[in-house]
């Protein structure tokens, strides 16, 4: 397996973001269950493109379910953060676009 790239990695966490954010924005009540649904949706999502960071850096794991659920983890995690650095370009789009 080839190693996973800083853009596979973010390609995998925008993913996982939309997803969530597509399924949970109409039912705002839910919002205390979304970093679950996330990590969720992550892990499936490693799973399903066969992402392993740890074998990436080198490390094999004796199970490796538990390396793909760990990854899975990791991009729910970085889902967050491109949630946070989309909406503070979407800000910034905003702010700009006001000031022409």
């Amino acid at each position: 397996m080839a190693p996973l790239t800083i853009a596979q990695i973010l390609i995998l966490a925008t993913i996982t973001e939309a997803v969530t954010e597509y399924l949970f924005s109409s039912i705002p009540t839910l919002d205390k269950y979304i970093k679950y649904f996330a990590v969720l949706v992550g892990v499936v999502i490693a799973f399903s493109f066969n992402a392993d960071l740890f074998a990436s850096i080198g490390l094999t794991a004796v199970v490796p379910v538990v390396s793909k659920t760990l990854t899975g983890i990791l991009i729910s995690r970085g889902a967050g953060v491109v949630n946070d650095l989309l909406s503070s370009l979407y800000s910034f789009a905003k702010k700009r676009e006001v000031k022409e």
